[in-house]
């Protein structure tokens, strides 16, 4: 099975099993990341990521190697592209 359920006629593709989860509350832990890795610019947006993801207890898998000063190993894994 799938993550998307069946189109239906005259209905809508959805998502099955995924939920969107609820953003605000990770801005202090947003700020904390900011002050303490003294962040600016481009890593904003990783910090909000990494932030989101520590407020949610979840666990982020990406490529951005950058994440792995936010991130403790246990919420984070880093994928390595290999070229055949």
């Amino acid at each position: 099975p799938g993550i998307f359920q069946q189109h239906q006629p005259g209905g809508s593709v959805g998502p099955a099993r995924v939920s969107m989860a609820s953003l605000g509350p990770e801005w202090p832990t947003l700020r904390q990341l900011c002050l303490d890795k003294q962040l600016a610019a481009n890593h904003l947006s990783d910090a909000w990521l990494a932030a989101a993801t520590l407020q949610l207890g979840e666990h982020l898998v990406t490529f951005d190697t950058d994440f792995r000063r936010l991130l403790p190993r246990s919420q984070l894994t880093v994928l390595v592209a290999t070229v055949n």
